[in-house]
């Protein structure tokens, strides 16, 4: 079992979760891309991606939408089982995710136009 400290830093612009060694469990999709990390009943992160992401692996860089393009997610379910190394969020909505093999997922801060 992997040892999680919830909160490893907390600075004015940023939440920084050190989750390594955490592994996702599950990947839903609907009109959002969904990651489910979780290490047993007391312990676990739900996140919901409703807009557009971007996903590294190796030397490729995807840009994911699933509101838009559904199908074009099914890159990205390639994360499960990894093995999480930081989830860091951001205050201006950003989101990043880092998996020990070197895989990113990376959520921009979304722009509202007027």
């Amino acid at each position: 079992m992997a040892k999680v400290n919830t909160v490893d830093l907390i600075e004015e612009d940023k939440l920084e979760l050190i989750v390594e060694g955490l592994k996702v469990t599950q990947c839903p999709g609907d009109y959002a891309f969904s990651i489910t990390i979780w290490e047993d009943d007391e312990f676990n992160i739900l996140i919901r991606i409703e807009s557009d992401f971007i996903f590294k692996s190796d030397e490729y860089v995807y840009k994911l939408c699933a509101k838009i393009e559904p199908l074009t997610i099914c890159t990205a379910l390639s994360i499960m089982h990894h093995e999480l190394k930081f989830l860091i969020a951001y205050k201006i909505g950003e989101l990043k995710l880092v998996f020990k093999n070197g895989d990113q997922i990376n959520v921009p801060k979304r722009v509202y136009q007027r």
